[in-house]
C-alpha cells in the first residue's frame, strides 16, 4: 500500500484551470522495451445518445461536469497498488453483471451510485460502454489474459468496455466518493501504453490524486485506486492514455475496465 501526501495544490500534471491541456501529458517520457503491434481484439459498433435500458435510471441523466469550477487542494491520499484486504473490505464492488449482454450504455447504476461516461478528447460527447464476459467469444467477449492475482482480483474478469475514444475518458459520479478503484487494460494488443488516472471534481482535475502506470493486453492490466482522508471527496474521474517515450500517438482502440469499487462520502 503506497502513501502519497498532497500539500496545498499539488497535481500530477500542472492544471491552470479545470480544462486541462492534454498535450502536456503527451510529451511525458518513459523507458520501455520495443513491442510488436498486432491486430486489435475487438471492434464493437457504438450506439450514440442516451437510451434508458436495464441498468440505467430513466429520466435522471448525469450531465457533463462543469469545467469552470473552483479547484480546491486535496489532503492525504492512500493509493492501493494491489487488491489488498484493506482495499477489498473497505469498498463496495459495482456489479456490472446486471447489464444486458449485447446492449450498450452511456450511464449505469446500482442502488447507491450512478455513473456516466463521456469522451475526454475535447468534444464532450457521451460514449457508450458494453459488458463483455470472459467466456464469450469476440466480439461480445473479452478473452485476453488480464493479469496475475497479486496485481488484480481475477485472471479472467468480465469487463466494461468503452470502444469510442482516442485518448481520454471522463467518468462522472452521481454522488461524491472517498474511495474509488478499477482495473484497466487497453484493447490494442502487445503495445505498452501509459495510463494516468485523475480524481477530482472536473475534467482533468487531479486535486484529489493522480497516478500514472503502464498497461498492456494481454497480461498487463493494472489497478488504479485511491482513498481520501479527512473531508475530501470527488465526483469526476479522468482516464488519459498516451504512448511511452517519443513514440507517435497510439490509439488504444478502446479500454476495458474491471472490478469497479467505491465508497460513498458520508
Amino acid at each position: 500500500m503506497k502513501k502519497v501526501i498532497f500539500l496545498g495544490v499539488i497535481y500530477l500534471a500542472v492544471i491552470s484551470s479545470c480544462a486541462k491541456n492534454e498535450a502536456d501529458l503527451l510529451n511525458n517520457t518513459a523507458k520501455t522495451a520495443a513491442v510488436e503491434v498486432t491486430a486489435v481484439t475487438l471492434t464493437i459498433p457504438d450506439i450514440p445518445g442516451y437510451t434508458p435500458k436495464p441498468g440505467i435510471e430513466p429520466g435522471n441523466p448525469i450531465p457533463y461536469p462543469d469545467e469552470e469550477c473552483e479547484i480546491t487542494p486535496g489532503g492525504s491520499t492512500t493509493n492501493y497498488g494491489n487488491p489488498s484486504i484493506d482495499y477489498l473490505e473497505g469498498t463496495t464492488v459495482f456489479n456490472i453483471s446486471q447489464l444486458e449482454e449485447g446492449s450498450t450504455y452511456h450511464q449505469i447504476n446500482n442502488d447507491n451510485l450512478n455513473m456516466a461516461f463521456y469522451s475526454g478528447d475535447g468534444d464532450k460527447k457521451p460514449i457508450s460502454v458494453r459488458r463483455l464476459t470472459p467466456t464469450t467469444a469476440s466480439p461480445y467477449g473479452w478473452t485476453p489474459y488480464w493479469n496475475t492475482l497479486d496485481l488484480v482480483e481475477q485472471e479472467h474478469p468480465e469487463v466494461l468496455f468503452a470502444p469510442r475514444f482516442e485518448r481520454a475518458i471522463i467518468i462522472v459520479l452521481s454522488k461524491p466518493c472517498v474511495k474509488f478503484g478499477f482495473e484497466l487494460a487497453p484493447n490494442l494488443q502487445n503495445q505498452l501504453l501509459n495510463c494516468a488516472v485523475f480524481w477530482g471534481n472536473a475534467p482533468m482535475d487531479s486535486s484529489r490524486g493522480a497516478f500514472d502506470y503502464q498497461i498492456k493486453t494481454p497480461s498487463g492490466a493494472a489497478l488504479y485506486s485511491i482513498e481520501e482522508e479527512g473531508n475530501y471527496k470527488f465526483t469526476v474521474i479522468t482516464i488519459l492514455i498516451y504512448p511511452p517515450g517519443n513514440n507517435p500517438i497510439v490509439n488504444p482502440e478502446g479500454l476495458a475496465m474491471a472490478n469497479i469499487r467505491y465508497k460513498l462520502a458520508k
